[in-house]
């Protein structure tokens, strides 16, 4: 009988980008939180609520669980994500914007080229 382990890292989403290539499977549903209607609304405000008090009180904030992991036939650094791909979405949107008004193009080219 085989067995497999799991093991859980806590990284940041710029960790991640640094370490791999973030690849979104076929089976994902489309990005929600850009839906025009109210629960999508209320969810980014309360998520763009929650980062601007992270900031302005200096705290860290969690933002729940990336599942995922390699592909057993890649042979790159490849995260593929089983659930949290709105998350990391909403992320890369807000690190994209981030290094474009910073004009940040080194950390713009290699944000887009591993996601």
């Amino acid at each position: 009988m085989e067995t497999s382990s799991i093991a859980a890292e806590k990284m940041s989403f710029w960790e991640l980008i640094n370490q791999s290539i973030v690849r979104i499977p076929n089976y994902q549903r489309e990005y929600a939180q850009g839906r025009n209607n109210r629960r999508a609304e209320l969810i980014r405000s309360g998520f763009v609520s929650s980062l601007y008090n992270s900031i302005t009180n200096n705290e860290s904030l969690e933002l729940d669980f990336i599942f995922g992991g390699k592909e057993s036939n890649e042979s790159d650094d490849s995260f593929n994500p089983v659930d949290g791909q709105q998350r990391l979405t909403m992320l890369f949107l807000l690190h994209w914007y981030v290094f474009i008004r910073a004009e940040k193009k080194d950390y713009l080219r290699r944000l887009e080229s591993n996601f």
